[in-house]
């Protein structure tokens, strides 16, 4: 077996140039091809990252406004507790003032009604009085 130098230069030309040809026709067409799937891939992963990003900004600013929601609902009722009550405790000193008059009211009738009564009996007290009187001197 020898090598002949005509068939090596030849195969090394063969080569060479089928290794040209696929790389022009084939290996560049690929690569750019793969290149261009890589470059939407990542578009894609970065939109995707995008809207999680936008989706926990939403989800986050709509607790926020939940939780303001809530604080700001809690001081209502707080409001209202404080005003409740307050009405609570006018209505009972309105009641209280109500109930002194009532009993005051009372008072004063039973000092005229035992006036007006001292009064009547004190004819007939006189009477029994002078009824005692006269029989324990006879």
């Amino acid at each position: 077996m020898t090598i002949q130098l005509s068939v090596l230069l030849w195969t090394i030309i063969s080569f060479a140039v089928t290794i040209l040809v696929l790389n022009r026709l084939l290996f560049k067409p690929l690569r750019a091809v793969m290149h261009e799937r890589e470059g939407r891939i990542a578009g894609a992963r970065r939109k995707k990252a995008e809207k999680e990003k936008s989706l926990a900004d939403a989800r986050e600013a709509r607790r926020l406004q939940e939780e303001q929601r809530a604080k700001e609902r809690e001081a209502e009722l707080l409001r209202r507790m404080a005003q409740t009550q307050e009405d609570a405790q006018r209505a009972a000193a309105d009641a209280r003032r109500a109930q002194k008059a009532r009993v005051e009211a009372y008072a004063a009738e039973l000092r005229e009604e035992k006036a007006r009564l001292w009064e009547q009996l004190q004819p007939e007290l006189e009477r029994l009085a002078e009824m005692a009187a006269s029989r324990l001197v006879r």
